[in-house]
């Protein structure tokens, strides 16, 4: 059985401030190293634009784009204060898949072209 929380938040003042430290120090590792970082991936903004519309028509999470130094990019918009750490991790998962669809998508196209254009 679930124990109900008494508070919105269960969790006792030291706890907060060893999760709090960590996650500054989970920022400021991402800010040193974001200038390594890619991007965006090889995909057009055509691309990242259909898997955009896919991944809002599905309903299993909502993104929305931004354009970062000129490159289209996906961006998971997270409004529930009730979201988890395995919630995010999905993102990614239903990400790929998506876009693992509109691949094959795309390369049938490409496939049917070629062979319209040969005969």
């Amino acid at each position: 059985m679930t124990k109900k929380r008494e508070n919105s938040i269960d969790i006792n003042k030291e706890e907060f401030h060893k999760i709090g430290y960590q996650l500054i120090d989970t920022i400021s590792n991402f800010f040193d190293e974001i200038s390594e970082k890619p991007v965006t991936t090889s995909k057009s903004p055509k691309e990242l634009q259909k898997i955009l519309y896919e991944l809002q028509k599905g309903g299993e999470m909502f993104l929305s784009n931004i354009v970062i130094l000129t490159k289209y990019c996906l961006r998971v918009c997270i409004v529930n204060f009730r979201t988890e750490k395995k919630d995010i991790e999905a993102c990614a998962e239903i990400i790929a898949k998506e876009g693992r669809k509109i691949h094959l998508i795309l390369l049938d196209k490409q496939h049917s072209k070629k062979i319209k254009s040969y005969y």
